[in-house]
Formats: C-alpha cells, sequence, structure tokens
C-alpha cells in the first residue's frame, strides 16, 4: 500500500512542476536549432518528444527541452571534432 501511495505522490509532484511547460502537442511546429520540425508525439514522462524535419518522413526522439518556438542561431561543433578527426574526411566506417 504505501509504494502505491509513493507513485501518486511522484506522480502529483511530476504534474505540478511541469503545468509551466510547453505542451507539443501532435501536429505542432517547432524548431530544432534552424530547423522547423513537426511534433509527431510527446512522451511527458519521459521528457522526449517524437520529431520529424517538415520535409521528412523519418521520425527520432529529442529532448523536450532542445525544441523552441523561434529558430536559434547558436553555434556548434560536431562531436566528432572532439575526437580530433571527421568521420567523412577518414573515409572509413568502422567505430574505433
Amino acid at each position: 500500500m504505501e509504494m502505491v501511495s509513493g507513485i501518486r505522490h511522484l506522480a502529483a509532484n511530476y504534474r505540478y512542476r511541469n503545468m509551466a511547460a510547453p505542451k507539443y502537442e501532435k501536429g505542432s511546429r517547432w524548431f530544432l536549432g534552424q530547423h522547423p520540425v513537426v511534433v509527431v508525439r510527446c512522451y511527458e514522462a519521459f521528457q522526449l518528444v517524437r520529431i520529424r524535419y517538415e520535409d521528412e518522413d523519418k521520425c527520432f526522439c529529442v529532448d523536450e527541452k532542445a525544441l523552441s518556438a523561434e529558430p536559434d542561431d547558436t553555434k556548434t561543433i560536431s562531436l566528432a571534432l572532439l575526437n580530433g578527426t571527421v568521420r567523412s574526411e577518414r573515409g572509413d566506417n568502422d567505430d574505433q
């Protein structure tokens, strides 16, 4: 019995903490960086959103905090550069 009440308490706190969070409704338009995306599904318990680029059919999941209402022009670097090489320049596809 104590476990059930603990779960209810956690669920109530989750709803309270996320009341101000934007709702990612199916079909709504957001931005992932500079790219417009469309929400396919929202997994609120995991704070993940399944999205697709407007001009593509392939879907993938991202953290809901990665989405914004307006384009973000922040400069970024590729994670491949942290290893000192860029995979496309090496010409191999082996994981090392």
